[in-house]
């Protein structure tokens, strides 16, 4: 799977239980997990804020 397909993949199983449509940026915010601090991981690579944190 390259990078793209497992971002995607991670996107899919974050938003699994939002409910549709997401009319607005705030719905899509609340949607997700952790809402803005929601992150994807791929393999070693980490998103900026997890960098900053450690």
């Amino acid at each position: 799977m390259n990078v793209r397909e497992e971002i995607y993949e991670q996107i899919l199983a974050i938003l699994k239980d939002a409910k549709f449509p997401l009319n607005t940026l705030e719905e899509l915010i609340a949607a997700l997990s952790e809402g803005l601090d929601t992150t994807c991981r791929i393999g070693m690579l980490r998103s900026l804020q997890q960098r900053q944190e450690a």
